[in-house]
């Protein structure tokens, strides 16, 4: 059973309530957060071909194109943010881009 409160939340773990972050606490830490934990790499590593150098020349490549096409104006061009845009293309600058010129 878990008990609602007005600004936590509280999750029952084994005979105890714990108290649970409030959603925007876990959304600001995912946005500012880079560790990423080794199943994930490897989820990566498997689904989009993303190791540490295909990572750093993809994100260079889509800042680029960002740059060189001048069709959009994101809001941030950070490596983290980039990486979003290419996680959902399969790592594909080019279909990154479109992406990012569209959202």
């Amino acid at each position: 059973m878990t008990q609602t409160t007005k600004d936590t939340t509280k999750i029952r773990t084994g005979r105890r309530l714990q108290p649970a972050m409030p959603f925007i606490d876990i959304a600001f830490q995912a946005e500012v957060s880079r560790f990423e934990d080794q199943e994930f790499e490897e989820c990566a590593r498997r689904n989009c071909s993303e190791d540490p150098e295909t990572r750093q020349t993809a994100i260079h490549n889509l800042r680029n194109l960002i740059y060189q096409r001048g069709e959009c104006n994101p809001r941030r061009l950070d490596d983290a943010y980039l990486l979003r845009f290419l996680r959902c293309r399969r790592f594909i600058p080019a279909l990154a881009h479109k992406l990012v010129k569209h959202k």
